[in-house]
């Protein structure tokens, strides 16, 4: 702003690149949280809607089929390719 620009395309051009690192590792960071934190989302969860760390904990609590091991193998493997992306495009390596 100190060479001209108005505030809006200060905004965009400096400050969201700025803080465009730490958005996507918080947006991680809770992803993973949220699939740790079941029992919290066993209490928060209607009928209506149920989150997938609950379906996967009623899937387990109920049967013996190793299905939850593909499906456990599946969310890693999207985990890890999701965090090869953001490395790729947003290198958070950098911000630090």
């Amino acid at each position: 702003m100190s060479l001209g620009a108005g505030p809006i395309r200060t905004f965009f051009q400096v400050t969201i690149p700025n803080i465009k690192p730490g958005i996507m590792a918080g947006a991680v960071f809770a992803g993973v949280t949220s699939f740790g934190e079941v029992f919290v989302s066993v209490f928060v969860t209607s009928p209506q809607f149920v989150t997938v760390p609950v379906r996967i904990f009623n899937y387990v609590e109920q049967t013996f089929d190793p299905v939850i091991n593909a499906v456990s193998v599946v969310f890693i493997l999207i985990a890890v390719i999701a965090l090869i992306i953001i490395e790729k495009t947003i290198s958070l390596t950098k911000a630090f």
